[in-house]
């Protein structure tokens, strides 16, 4: 039985966790069940215990000239050994898909232990997420306010600036979102949203394998006093039986990023997990494209899993934003006949090199059966919304996604604004 778990069901997602993922330790998983009390577990459940679930983990999310949004990262996906290959992880998958596009929102978001599980539902690797090491913040894990500096927790130099790092207390998560925030706008146009309750998960988690959030802090030669640049969220290195282990830096939002990781000689990891991106309702997924010269194209969304959100679109593409319009049974069917004539004709004047409708309306093509076509164009302004339509497109859920993300190239939409820059960091 498929079926979301209550409150007082979620010892049985803990079974299985335990099972499943035995890296995590008992500290980490009491941290993990307190700080995402408002996530939402889908279980396969069988003879009382859970033999499949997914986790489905809420984040505030920024995408697209300051948009808000909400979107959900899916962990924790996981089945019992004896109950694999029975396609439990299939209906959960997509139960959970349909209930998340069901709520209006724009992607769901994962980490896979390998991609090639998640390809056959649409997901799109995006992101690779920006873990880095480093052998000189060691010291700042057991700094305090008042000790005596030792060499290590001495400034580090960049040039004329001098980096520092302080343990963040809580008392000023409100004035670090603010900074992380504006950051990331600039430096991306998907990101998770930094907050107060952001910054209260991130140290409980991060505690809990004995890791910190610091400050960052910079002050060029000669100034009184340094300002904050940002923040750092790392675990501590560790003696190996190959020596030992830089400090894991899980996310790094500063200014003047490039002087920070000088100074602290940060370097990639060697490995960095990648993150996969799945497009659920198309019209909250398209919101922020825009593009400076305003368009229309007639859109064909094809998902065999969502089927609710697959036909045919008109997408009106603004200087600022994008809106969709799903067409009704009579002008789908007027779209995909248009859409099969213009690739039928294509095929058969392959010199003509016509493959969309722009062509068809800025080219002059010596082809009666191209005028014909030119003829039938909902093109003038006002036919099916505010724009011209200038192209016909139809393509996959998944090849969308990479076009948002910029993973894949569309000869007439690369003048647009996909505003896909994605940076995400979130682990649980």
């Amino acid at each position: 039985m498929i079926r979301y778990l209550m409150p007082n069901e979620r010892n049985l997602a803990r079974d299985l966790w335990e099972k499943i993922f035995v890296e995590d330790s008992p500290r980490f998983l009491d941290a993990y069940e307190e700080i995402k009390r408002d996530n939402v577990i889908l279980a396969d459940l069988e003879d009382g215990k859970a033999a499949a679930m997914l986790q489905c983990n809420p984040y505030s999310i920024v995408q697209g000239h300051g948009r808000p949004g909400h979107a959900h990262y899916i962990v924790g996906v996981s089945t019992l050994p004896e109950m694999r290959h029975q396609h439990r992880m299939t209906l959960l998958l997509e139960h959970a898909l349909k209930d998340l596009n069901a709520a209006g929102e724009p992607f769901a978001f994962l980490m896979p232990a390998d991609e090639a599980i998640y390809t056959p539902f649409d997901f799109v690797t995006v992101f690779q997420m920006d873990f880095a090491q480093s052998t000189q913040i060691d010291g700042a894990f057991d700094w305090t306010p008042g000790q005596e500096t030792t060499e290590d927790e001495a400034p580090h130099r960049a040039g004329t600036m001098e980096i520092t790092l302080q343990k963040a207390r809580p008392a000023g998560d409100a004035v670090l979102a603010t900074l992380a925030n504006d950051i990331l706008t600039k430096r991306a146009d998907v990101f998770c949203r930094r907050s107060m309750s952001y910054f209260r998960s991130l140290r409980r988690e991060m505690q809990s394998e004995n890791g910190e959030i610091f400050w960052v802090f910079g002050q060029m030669l000669g100034e009184d006093e340094a300002s904050m640049l940002g923040y750092l969220a790392a675990w501590p290195g560790e003696d190996t039986d190959e020596g030992r282990r830089p400090a894991a830096i899980r996310e790094i939002v500063c200014k003047q990023e490039a002087a920070v990781r000088q100074a602290l000689q940060i370097s990639p990891a060697d490995e960095r997990p990648l993150i996969m991106v799945r497009m659920l309702s198309p019209e909250a997924f398209l919101a922020p494209v825009c593009s400076p010269e305003p368009m229309a194209l007639l859109l064909c969304v094809e998902d065999d899993i969502l089927t609710e959100t697959a036909g045919w679109y008109y997408w009106e593409i603004g200087e600022e934003d994008s809106v969709l319009k799903p067409l009704s049974t009579t002008e789908s069917e007027e779209a995909e006949d248009l859409f099969t004539r213009i690739q039928t004709l294509s095929t058969e004047n392959p010199q003509a090199k016509v493959d969309n409708l722009a062509d068809i309306v800025e080219k002059s093509v010596d082809c009666p059966e191209f005028c014909a076509i030119k003829d039938d164009l909902p093109y003038d302004k006002g036919t099916l919304g505010g724009y011209a339509v200038q192209g016909v497109w139809k393509t996959t859920a998944a090849e969308l996604t990479a076009w948002r993300f910029g993973r894949k190239k569309i000869g007439e939409l690369e003048k647009v604004n996909r505003r896909g820059r994605i940076f995400i960091s979130e682990l649980v």
